[in-house]
């Protein structure tokens, strides 16, 4: 577990990975906002005011499958291009799993249970579990963990780094609201930026060291095809001092 990163550091290298990948990142982004858009349209709606109802349910159970599902896909598509690995826009369904679909939606239920009765008690419980097991879907993701242990795994790589990461939530809250004051233009950066940011935390928290090919780890002559070979997925966690 690596507890020693800064959130400038953060936001640094999730720039650096939207400054060169932009276009694939953007183009993720809108294809798979627009998919979720067009379901909605034709999902189950209820209008509370006057009572009627439109849409199917069908559509609507359809559009939450497909959405988790694109979910896994540009949460590896990411993952990919932050490591400078080869990638393409065809990761968005390739990288989906009947495991890692199943392990998410298990996971979610278990997260989402347990971070609504921690608000119940108070609100402050429900922030410390939200913090706690927050990177789980990262664990299902890049390791393909069960359910139960990518919770556990991400309980045990926030530990002692909570408070941090509560900060830089609160950060990027503000900034994507910056997003959407900015004619909604400013959300085609934030939005991005954002994800490439989580990206970088979830390495950072596992141990996952940030290579940079403009230091000239990767470059002609090299037996090492892409940032991945020389920065490995995970370490073994050490024991942190401080937690919260």
């Amino acid at each position: 577990m690596n507890t020693t990163f800064t959130i400038s550091d953060l936001y640094a290298r999730g720039w650096s990975h939207f400054k060169a990948h932009w276009q694939l990142a953007l183009g993720a982004i809108i294809i798979v906002c627009g998919i979720q858009l067009i379901l909605n349209i034709f999902g189950y709606q209820y209008d509370m005011r006057t009572g009627a109802e439109s849409g199917s349910i069908v559509v609507s159970l359809l559009a939450l499958l497909i959405t988790i599902g694109l979910s896994i896909g540009i949460t590896d598509l990411f993952l990919s291009m932050s490591r400078g690995e080869e990638s393409s826009i065809d990761q968005l369904y390739k990288s989906i799993t009947v495991s890692k679909f199943f392990s998410y939606i298990f996971a979610s239920l278990i997260y989402g249970f347990m971070t609504f009765l921690g608000f119940i008690l108070f609100i402050i419980p429900g922030i410390i579990l939200t913090l706690m097991f927050y990177p789980y879907f990262y664990f299902i993701v890049d390791q393909d963990a069960d359910a139960i242990q990518a919770l556990s795994d991400a309980r045990k790589a926030t530990k002692g780094s909570r408070l941090k990461i509560l900060v830089l939530l609160l950060s990027l809250g503000i900034l994507n609201l910056l997003g959407m004051i900015a004619l909604l233009v400013g959300l085609l950066v934030t939005i991005p930026l954002t994800m490439f940011i989580f990206i970088e935390l979830y390495k950072s928290l596992i141990g996952e060291t940030h290579v940079s090919v403009d230091e000239g780890l990767v470059g002609e002559g090299s037996d090492v095809k892409n940032v991945s070979d020389v920065a490995p997925k995970s370490q073994e966690p050490q024991n942190p001092k401080t937690e919260i």
